[in-house]
């Protein structure tokens, strides 16, 4: 994605998305979107973010955890992969099963879904079992990597520097995780044994 924002950066009078009135399923645009951009490595998506920082257009970084290859090391990875890279503000999601989804299908059928509670498909809320970590694992760790780079020293840190805006967004970031881990301070829906 980060190849088709960047592409579009350079002509400011261009337009990134089109509404044209005709429906188009999701999967339809995801699958022209990959077929004309591809995977992209990991320096394709340094240089898109660095040529947007260059041009002042902030980015806004979404990633998803939990995968069958991800474990802690992942997560903070990620986290330490954002502040480097100076990425304005994150999205951490975690790998939710929607129904009707291929993940929704392999994970039911290795019977690793523990909750059916349809207000905690979110992206925030972990309810499956991971492979490589437990499912309380996996929500701690992306709550803290969520809560560091949110926190009150980022925000204070940005203010001081005069970079009002990225302040107030990671002022609002703290707020919306202090808001979430009061929500789901028991974290009730977890499996008490994994």
């Amino acid at each position: 994605v980060c190849a088709l924002f960047a592409a579009a950066a350079p002509a400011p009078d261009r337009e990134v998305v089109r509404v044209n009135g005709a429906p188009i399923r999701q999967s339809e645009v995801l699958d022209r979107l990959w077929k004309r951009y591809g995977p992209q490595t990991l320096e394709e998506m340094v240089s898109a973010i660095r040529r947007f920082h260059s041009k002042k257009i902030k980015v806004h970084g979404m990633f998803v955890l939990g995968g069958d290859d991800d474990n802690e090391k992942t997560v903070w990875d990620t986290f330490k992969f954002a502040v480097k890279e100076k990425i304005d503000t994150i999205q951490m999601s975690v790998l939710t099963p929607f129904p009707g989804t291929k993940v929704h299908a392999e994970l039911q059928a290795q019977k690793r879904i523990f909750s059916r509670d349809w207000s905690l498909y979110d992206g925030q809320h972990v309810v499956f079992l991971p492979k490589l970590l437990s499912a309380k694992q996996l929500q701690l760790n992306v709550y803290r990597a969520y809560a560091r780079f949110y926190s009150l020293r980022g925000f204070l840190s940005l203010l001081l520097k005069l970079h009002f805006r990225n302040a107030m967004f990671r002022l609002m970031g703290y707020r919306i995780v202090r808001e979430w881990l009061e929500r789901n301070r028991g974290m009730h829906w977890l499996p008490a044994a994994e």
